[in-house]
C-alpha cells in the first residue's frame, strides 16, 4: 500500500499539469489571431473559455491533492513551487472570468442591438417595395383579365376546361359587361394583397426580434452565469489556498 502512494502522487501531479498546461495552451490559440472588433468573435472567445474552464480547475485540484499526498508522505507542510503557481494559476483565472462576465454580457447586448438594427432595417426595405410589388401583380392580373376578355374563343375554352369557375366566370362576366369595374376590382384586391403581405412582414419582423432577443439572453445566462461559477470556485481555490500557505 505504501508503494502505490507515491506512484499515486506522482500520478495525480502529472495528469494536473497535463490538464492545466493544455487548457493554457489552448486559451492561447483561441486568441490567434485576435479580432477584438468582431462582436461575434468576442462573444464565441468568451464561450469557449467557458466550456473550457472546467479542465485547469480539475487539474489544479489534481495537483494539489497529489502535493499534499506527498507531502503527507513525507512528513512536512506543503509549500513547494509546484502548489504556489498552481494556487497562482488558480487566482489569475478566477479574476479572468470574474472579468468575462461584464465583457461577455456587453458583448451579446451590442450583438442583440446589431441584430435588430437589421431586422428592422429589412422589415423596413421590404415594406418600402410593396407598393410596387402589389402594383406589378396588379398590373400582371390585369393584362391577364384583358387577354381573355379579348379572346372569346380562349375564354370559352378554360370555362369548359375547369381552369375558370365558380365566381371567376361571374367576374369575367361582369368585366365583359362593365369594363370598367376591372379598375375598381384590382385596387379592391391590391389593397387586399398589400394589407396581407404587410402583415405577413409585421409577422416575420416580431418572431426574428423575438428570436434574436432569446439567443442573446439565452447567451447572457449561460455563459455569464457559467463564468461567475467558475470565478467563484478558482477564488476559492486560489486565494484561499495562498492565504492558508502564508499562515
Amino acid at each position: 500500500m505504501k508503494s502505490i502512494t507515491p506512484l499515486a502522487s506522482r500520478t495525480l501531479v502529472i495528469a494536473g499539469l497535463v490538464l492545466v498546461l493544455t487548457a493554457l495552451l489552448d486559451y492561447i490559440i483561441l486568441l490567434i489571431p485576435p479580432n477584438f472588433e468582431a462582436l461575434e468573435w468576442k462573444i464565441g472567445l468568451a464561450g469557449q473559455m467557458v466550456d473550457r474552464g472546467i479542465v485547469p480547475l480539475v487539474g489544479i485540484t489534481f495537483i494539489l491533492v497529489g502535493s499534499w499526498i506527498g507531502d503527507q508522505m513525507d512528513g512536512r507542510r506543503s509549500g513547494s513551487a509546484l502548489p504556489l503557481a498552481s494556487l497562482v494559476v488558480a487566482s489569475m483565472l478566477g479574476l479572468i472570468f470574474l472579468l468575462l462576465v461584464p465583457f461577455h454580457v456587453m458583448n451579446a447586448q451590442a450583438a442583440q442591438k446589431q441584430q435588430l438594427t437589421t431586422i428592422q432595417e429589412q422589415a423596413t426595405q421590404a415594406a418600402t417595395g410593396l407598393p410596387g410589388a402589389v402594383a406589378n401583380q396588379v398590373q400582371e392580373e390585369r393584362g391577364r383579365i384583358q387577354a381573355l376578355l379579348q379572346n372569346e374563343t380562349a375564354l370559352n375554352q378554360a370555362i369548359a376546361s375547369g381552369q375558370i369557375q365558380g365566381e371567376q366566370v361571374t367576374l369575367l362576366q361582369q368585366f365583359k359587361d362593365k369594363p370598367a369595374s376591372i379598375d375598381s376590382y384590382l385596387q379592391g384586391k391590391g389593397k387586399e394583397e398589400e394589407a396581407r403581405l404587410q402583415g405577413e412582414i409585421k409577422t416575420r419582423t416580431k418572431t426574428a426580434t423575438e428570436g434574436a432577443k432569446t439567443v442573446a439572453l439565452k447567451s447572457t445566462l449561460r455563459t455569464g452565469l457559467s463564468s461567475l461559477l467558475l470565478a467563484i470556485a478558482y477564488a476559492v481555490v486560489g486565494w484561499t489556498g495562498l492565504r492558508a500557505m502564508r499562515q
